[in-house]
């Protein structure tokens, strides 16, 4: 299984009281996610956090590839 860790955002008011590494906490060990075995995310400033969670940088960075399409805004109910 796959998932990817995306928009761990904390206003800048409120950094540096452990908020977004207590986010990053409850998702990668909620029960409901515990048969995910490959996390990916993007960072570009908290390398440092990720890897207390036993993130590291991809070692096969070359075989990915992506494709990205325009965004389509969700219908109104």
């Amino acid at each position: 299984m796959f998932a990817y860790l995306r928009d761990v955002l904390v206003l800048e008011a409120h950094r540096g009281r452990g908020l977004g590494k207590s986010l990053s906490a409850h998702a990668l060990g909620h029960p409901d996610l515990a048969h995910v075995n490959y996390w990916l995310l993007r960072t570009n400033d908290a390398h440092g956090v990720y890897a207390k969670f036993g993130f590291t940088a991809l070692p096969d960075a070359d075989t990915f590839m992506v494709r990205r399409t325009a965004r389509i805004a969700w219908p109104e109910n």
